[in-house]
């Protein structure tokens, strides 16, 4: 077994780093503009690059309630590369790759399922500035809902 040490927020040793999760504390209603998951986020520290991965769960009142999300972080992003995915249909999808932060600029106008979506978007970013990476979400009607203890987000320090 190899032998391991932490030092700071990265391990060393080895051929694995450990990954954090958090967990969305409640549930959260959409808007018609991009708005925080708030507490469905990470804090990234600048010159540190991180791969997560938010998998956002959301009910709605019909299919076509559509809806996106998306992140948001630190200003000017030394790296950020994501994909993230929207389900609009019992077998389609709408997939976006970001290299900004809040795309697609505008949601989608059906979902697949009123019970429940899964949406995930994951990546790599390395902040210019410390702060919080957050989940936002984006919706054509209020009824959207992000749900809490459902939604989650994973990241590690990779570099």
């Amino acid at each position: 077994m190899a032998t391991t040490t932490v030092t700071g927020d990265v391990q060393v040793g080895s051929t694995f780093q450990y990954t954090n999760r958090v967990v969305l504390p409640a549930d959260v209603t959409s808007t018609t503009s991009y708005a925080d998951l708030t507490g469905l986020s990470f804090y990234a520290k600048a010159g540190n690059t991180y791969r997560f991965k938010f998998t956002v769960m959301t009910t709605c009142a019909a299919t076509t309630d559509g809806h996106a999300v998306s992140i948001s972080g630190p200003a000017s992003p030394t790296f950020l590369a994501y994909v993230g995915n929207q389900p609009t249909g019992a077998t389609t999808e709408v997939v976006t790759n970001g290299a900004a932060y809040d795309l697609p600029a505008a949601q989608t106008t059906t979902t697949a399922a009123t019970a429940g979506n899964i949406h995930t978007v994951e990546g790599f970013i390395q902040p210019s500035t410390s702060g919080n990476v957050i989940a936002r979400i984006i919706a054509d009607n209020t009824s959207v809902v992000a749900k809490g203890y459902l939604s989650s987000v994973e990241y590690v320090r990779v570099g």
